[in-house]
């Protein structure tokens, strides 16, 4: 059986810019969109999403800055 010792596969690499990536477009571009065709709840449900991803991204990249 082989075992390959000190290999992770780490995700935050990716996870950060795409979260990063997401939650601006979600703010840009969807909730303009949305705010332009009059639709409040689903203007304010994009704006908690981008302001989310945003916020995951940012907290991922203090959580790997402290220990990776």
């Amino acid at each position: 059986m082989n075992v390959v010792v000190g290999y992770t596969v780490n995700f935050i690499g990716y996870a950060i810019p795409l979260l990063l990536f997401s939650g601006l477009m979600i703010l840009r571009i969807d909730r303009m969109e949305l705010k332009k065709n009059n639709m409040t709840k689903e203007q304010k449900f994009s704006t908690f999403l981008g302001v989310t991803n945003i916020v995951l991204a940012l907290s991922f990249f203090v959580i790997r800055s402290m220990f990776f």
